[in-house]
């Protein structure tokens, strides 16, 4: 079977974005769009419940839970995992962690982004924990950070996988990939870990590029919630 996959989502339930759209809301567009695996990846933490699995389950989707984990300082996708992951901080602490739990997927999101949480230098420092490398949706036809992780993922023999990333439910139209494997969860990673992925990623336009980089940065609530996150660091210095 080929199914269509979604390995990095987010939605508004997520404390540490800010977007308009729920999971459920998620789930509903992902199987209107003919998705049958979906991870879902808060910032920080898994928020992934039964009632969420079963939510995805009745639209014809595996759900796996996951989380866009900070290790190190940079941003790592942690796939099909619990509420425990979210205590490691350091790539050690994956690594032995990893050794555990053999049901864990590691992604590699948008390593080469321009941003300073992302893995760049970590990604072949730490290559052993990675199971695979994210194929961004965000690339136009002159400009793509996608390059040098494809190099990389070709070097190592990694499977290169795209995502939409979602922060907006239109990108789930724009990137995803097809992973040839029994609609198993088990079966879904081994075909992915096993490189059998069929990946779509249409460039966006710059013009594209620039409008989601603003909206991105400069949403009203975005630089609210930004403003009360320093607020709420600055009385926790106090209260030490």
């Amino acid at each position: 079977m080929r199914l269509k996959t979604n390995l990095h989502l987010h939605s508004k339930e997520d404390e540490y974005d800010v977007l308009n759209y729920s999971i459920f809301q998620a789930i509903d567009r992902a199987a209107e769009l003919g998705y049958e695996v979906l991870a879902w990846t808060p910032h920080r933490r898994v928020l992934c419940r039964p009632e969420h699995i079963e939510y995805a389950k009745g639209k014809g989707i595996i759900l796996f839970p996951g989380i866009e984990a900070k290790i190190g300082g940079r941003e790592v996708l942690l796939i099909d995992c619990g509420p425990e992951v979210e205590k490691i901080k350091t790539f050690p602490q994956l690594r032995e962690y990893k050794k555990a739990h053999s049901e864990l997927l590691v992604v590699a999101p948008h390593p080469f982004f321009p941003a300073k949480t992302v893995l760049a230098e970590k990604l072949e420092e730490n290559i052993d924990l990675f199971d695979a490398i994210e194929l961004s949706w965000f690339h136009t036809r002159d400009i793509d950070f996608n390059a040098v992780a494809a190099k990389i993922a070709a070097k190592h023999g990694k499977p290169f996988i795209a995502t939409s990333d979602t922060h907006r439910l239109d990108c789930l139209e724009r990137s995803y990939a097809f992973v040839e494997s029994e609609k198993e969860p088990e079966a879904v990673k081994t075909a992915i870990r096993a490189g059998r992925v069929d990946n779509f990623s249409k460039p966006i336009t710059l013009v594209q590029a620039a409008v989601f980089m603003l909206w991105l940065n400069w949403r009203p609530k975005t630089i609210v919630w930004k403003v009360i996150k320093k607020f709420k660091r600055a009385f926790k210095r106090l209260g030490r």
